[in-house]
């Protein structure tokens, strides 16, 4: 006999999706389907062939499992056998189940993950449709949680989904240390176990900063999204560990504040580089500004969710956070099932260089040191640093991005104060190379007739530094 053709072949296996696809749509809309034959009686007939044959009984278990294969086939074929066997087995938490978190729940569900927490306080409203996965007009209303695990039930019913609606609390908020770790402990521990992976969706970033430490000190895998707002260019949707962001402001400040935390790298985030457009914060009405209540408090921030969240409108391209959950989900998964070209996040150049900070936090106290010497006229006067590792970090890195103010050189950088009245503080310390320390020193620190800076520098110098110190107190507000 000669083998089938594979138009046969072709058409076999599409009368067998087919089938399936019958049997399963059948069930679902009779549930009690498998029990009610189970118990009927053969309908009677004039053949009595027919009034002997048995009844349709409920699929077994391996009955079962061969119909989750076969919805699982192209996970399957994608990790393996032993990679969908660990996906199966696997829990992840997702934190924020909106425009971010409801599609990364999407294609980790669809895609054979066997138990999800999903942890979110707020509800389906009519704005929130354009952009998240399974929320429908008839979910307005409902928590978020519950509206996507409403929908996975009938497309993965065997999947453990669990909604929580319940808010990330920032220990600095809790009233106690043991109320901030029983939280914690709850909504992110699975039956006293670390879950594989947690992916924060949080768009509050205290919440934000605080989840991603918890994590961290835990030894707990986490992946954080950053901005999606008010971008629309995905060919600019990058994955990279928290230190080497780029470009976007969100991921910047929550740098800022892990590092203030212990924090320097190891957890991969998803941004983009997309520089701000034309898309802003919706201005409130001045009258919302002017009202106050009895205590003659102003009562703006009572139209927010919750205290510390935002009040205005951010404008979302609905499909931006859908990329951005949906990139999660394929990161979470490849790890999960040992993909072999999961691309590692490794960080190249690490932001986080103590031993670097520390010889450039010595050349602002030899130069604190100098001039105490200029003053008293003693030798070996032991000068405190005014500024510790981080900050030291946080200057050079962040403000002045690794190079001088003056010149733009790279290289034998130092810190020296600006102005010579001024005190030692970020807003009055700039960075430059030694030799443009020196001059500095000679002509702005000089104990007699010092110049001011506007006299020794061009403008452009000028509104370069003033530049940088704007952008230091603003960042100062998230340190």
């Amino acid at each position: 006999m000669s083998k089938p053709g594979w138009t046969t072949v072709a058409l076999a296996a599409a009368l067998s999706s087919l089938a399936t696809a019958c049997v399963l749509t059948f069930t679902k809309c009779n549930p009690n389907f498998y029990d009610d034959v189970r118990t009927q009686k053969p309908a009677e007939s004039a053949s009595k062939s027919t009034s002997a044959s048995k009844p349709f009984l409920a699929p077994s278990d391996d009955e079962q499992e061969e119909l989750i294969l076969e919805q699982l086939a192209r996970s399957r074929v994608f990790f393996g056998d032993d990679g969908l066997e660990v996906i199966r087995k696997s829990s992840v938490v997702i934190v924020g189940a909106g425009g971010v978190g409801s599609w990364a729940a999407t294609m980790l569900l669809r895609s054979g993950v066997g138990n999800v927490r999903l942890v979110d306080f707020d509800q389906v409203t009519l704005s929130s449709l354009n952009r998240h996965a399974t929320a429908s007009r008839a979910h307005v209303g409902i928590p978020k949680v519950e509206s996507v695990k409403q929908y996975f039930s009938g497309v993965v019913p065997w999947a453990n989904i669990e909604a929580v609606q319940d808010l990330w609390v920032p220990a600095k908020l809790s009233k106690s240390e043991q109320e901030y770790t029983e939280m914690a402990e709850r909504l992110i521990y699975v039956n006293g176990d670390k879950p594989d992976w947690v992916l924060d969706c949080i768009d509050n970033i205290d919440a934000k900063v605080d989840l991603l430490h918890f994590c961290k000190s835990r030894d707990i895998k986490v992946i954080s999204s950053m901005g999606a707002g008010c971008k629309s260019d995905f060919t600019q949707v990058r994955i990279a560990d928290i230190s080497q962001t780029a470009e976007d402001p969100l991921s910047k400040a929550t740098r800022v504040k892990l590092r203030k935390l212990g924090v320097y790298e190891g957890i991969p985030v998803i941004f983009s580089t997309e520089k701000p457009g034309e898309a802003k914060l919706l201005p409130l009405e001045d009258s919302e500004f002017e009202k106050k209540n009895e205590e003659n408090e102003t009562t703006v921030g009572e139209l927010s969710v919750l205290p510390q969240y935002r009040v205005r409108i951010l404008p979302v391209l609905g499909s931006l956070p859908a990329i951005f959950g949906l990139s999660m989900a394929t990161h979470v998964l490849t790890s999960i099932g040992d993909y072999a070209s999961i691309p590692e996040y490794i960080v190249t150049q690490s932001r986080h260089k103590p031993k670097a900070y520390d010889q450039i936090q010595q050349t602002l106290v030899g130069q604190l040191a100098r001039e105490s010497k200029r003053r008293t006229g003693e030798n070996g006067i032991r000068i405190a640093a005014p500024f510790d590792s981080a900050d030291v970090g946080y200057l050079v890195e962040e403000v002045y991005k690794n190079k001088s103010v003056i010149s733009g050189e790279c290289s034998r950088l130092s810190l020296s104060r600006w102005r010579k009245e001024g005190p030692i503080n970020l807003q009055n310390v700039v960075v430059m190379t030694k030799d443009e320390q020196k001059k500095h020193e000679e002509l702005v620190l000089r104990d007699e007739n010092p110049m001011t800076v506007e006299e020794v520098y061009p403008e452009w110098v000028l509104n370069q530094v003033e530049h940088r110190l704007r952008q230091e107190k603003h960042y100062s507000m998230y340190r």
